[in-house]
């Protein structure tokens, strides 16, 4: 009755490979697409044990009965794997009304019904004869009905190879990967099928389709322990959405709550997934009703405060879309920012206080500078300012061949008073001819208290005949003015010594000698009077009236 040629033996083989994969993949039935693909490797052991039991039996009543289980068993697998490459391709919410499940098996049962009924119409199988490639083989001559049942098949073929090829292009790179694996393992017996429908006479009545299952089998064992093909998406799902760290919400087009996570239960203060689930997100929580006034096809980021736990959130927004660009829904994820608002408060005060005491300094730095060049009763600057303006304008006019002239002034009578009305007094004069000198100088010029009641004045750029003159406008307008010393008044007068570079000296301290050398002479001959350094001390000092 039976007769296990190496065909038999090779398909009893790939009917265990089979079952072993449909064992491994049912313990893995709760990943997504998982119950769809154990069962299609369930439904294809049947095929290939009733093609085992086909090829080995002798009896021609006993083949036609296993080619129709074969039929049966071939038809559900690809209806199966058909429904799991949905699955595999995120689309499994279009299989969750029954009806669509029933729709998909409506043309395979029909399939199925006419190969059950063909001896009463002879629509798929017209005749047998025994086939000249031996080996207990059977050429079942194909009828009128049997394009029917190959564009069936195909199509079913199709739907399955073009989801797979969705993922294997546009999918996460792990799915890439295993959808790859799984197309080239379906490649297998369709290439195998088509030799079959094309092959020569000599050959006709081997299936090769079954025959090359086994190879199918390998490939899909590969894909379960070398890819992680159903351990990997419930375990990505766990973690990004179960696990999350941060707050996960899902909405529809229009804005209720699809899913949400137990962080962002927790950030929102609600205590049960039924209490959100199914609402609409400003219902559920009042603070994010500014998320429903955005774009939902834009993607945004929020900063909000909850007044749960007086927290504050980072709201990520990011559309959802299925093909086509068609909205599908947004998602939202909340990211706990009070911690890090707390500590960029913390240092923005900080800052401040920073910003503050630096400012402190610096006007505290200003301040010692300018005490330190600057004397505090007349407010001009000190013999120590002189010195480094006097060294940079000398320079400077030594590399332009420029004159400098330096006028050394001082306050006729001034110990005497002191003396008179008092140091208070002397102050009050000392302050009013500093005003008068800052009012009659150059933007350019330099004018110095040098110590006591001597000034020093520094004109760039003017040579002999310019320092006399400004010397004599000063003297002049200093006469003309009487002081106010309470119920008295004095009369301020100044005598002025002029020295110029280059003409009479080079270095700094060589100038200061010649400028107060002329003022001694000026105080020798009467105060009140501008002289000229010219040479010797006693007798070429020229005297301006």
């Amino acid at each position: 009755m039976f007769l296990f040629t190496p065909i038999a033996q090779v398909l009893a083989v790939t009917t265990a490979i089979n079952a072993v994969v449909f064992a491994i993949s049912w313990r893995r039935r709760h990943a997504t697409g998982g119950r769809e693909f154990a069962l299609g490797m369930l439904a294809a052991t049947c095929w290939t044990l009733a093609a085992t039991l086909d090829y080995a039996a002798v009896p021609l009543d006993l083949k036609i009965l296993f080619a129709k289980v074969e039929y049966a068993g071939s038809y559900a697998a690809l209806t199966w794997f058909a429904m799991f490459s949905i699955c595999f391709a995120g689309l499994e919410d279009w299989l969750e009304r029954p009806r669509r499940r029933f729709l998909l098996f409506v043309p395979a049962g029909v399939t199925v019904l006419l190969v059950w009924t063909n001896e009463l119409h002879g629509w798929i199988w017209s005749g047998f004869e025994p086939s000249e490639f031996g080996g207990n083989t059977v050429i079942f001559q194909h009828g009128p009905g049997y394009p029917v049942a190959l564009i069936v098949g195909y199509g079913l073929i199709g739907l399955m190879c073009s989801n797979l090829w969705q993922v294997s292009a546009h999918g996460a790179e792990a799915a890439q990967r295993q959808a790859r694996l799984i197309l080239a393992a379906t490649l297998v017996p369709i290439l195998a099928h088509l030799a079959y429908l094309l092959q020569d006479p000599v050959l006709q009545g081997v299936d090769w389709s079954s025959l090359t299952f086994s190879l199918t089998a390998v490939l899909a064992l590969i894909a379960l322990y070398a890819t992680g093909f159903l351990d990997l998406a419930p375990i990505a799902r766990e973690q990004l959405v179960t696990g999350l760290a941060d707050g996960l919400i899902v909405l529809d087009p229009g804005g209720r709550v699809v899913e949400i996570n137990e962080r962002a239960l927790e950030l929102l203060a609600l205590s049960r997934t039924e209490s959100a689930v199914g609402r609409v997100l400003s219902d559920v929580a009042g603070e994010l009703r500014e998320v429903s006034a955005l774009d939902p096809f834009d993607h945004g980021q929020l900063d909000l405060p909850l007044r749960a736990g007086r927290r504050t959130v980072e709201v990520r927004i990011t559309p959802l879309f299925r093909q086509r660009r068609r909205l599908a829904g947004r998602m939202l994820v909340l990211h706990d920012i009070t911690e890090r608002r707390r500590v960029e408060e913390a240092l923005r005060r900080a800052n401040e206080e920073l910003e503050r005491r630096l400012t402190e300094i610096e006007a505290l730095q200003d301040s010692l500078r300018e005490q330190a060049i600057r004397d505090p009763l007349t407010r001009l600057p000190n013999r120590r300012l002189f010195d480094e303006v006097i060294e940079r304008e000398l320079h400077r006019a030594a590399r332009h061949a420029r004159s400098v002239s330096l006028v050394s002034i001082d306050l006729d009578e001034f110990k005497r008073i002191n003396d008179r009305y008092g140091h208070a007094a002397g102050d009050t004069c000392l302050v009013r001819f500093a005003a008068l000198l800052s009012a009659s100088q150059r933007p350019a010029d330099f004018a110095c208290r040098f110590g006591g009641e001597e000034f020093l004045i520094v004109l760039p750029d003017t040579e002999l005949e310019g320092a006399e003159t400004f010397a004599e406008r000063l003297r002049e307008r200093v006469a003309g003015v009487r002081i106010e010393l309470g119920a008295d008044s004095v009369q301020l007068t100044i005598s002025a010594g002029i020295a110029v570079y280059p003409a009479h000296g080079a270095e700094p301290a060589e100038l200061i000698e010649k400028a107060d050398r002329a003022l001694y002479r000026a105080k020798h001959l009467g105060r009140n009077r501008v002289v000229c350094w010219t040479g010797e001390w006693r007798s070429s000092a020229r005297v301006l009236s």
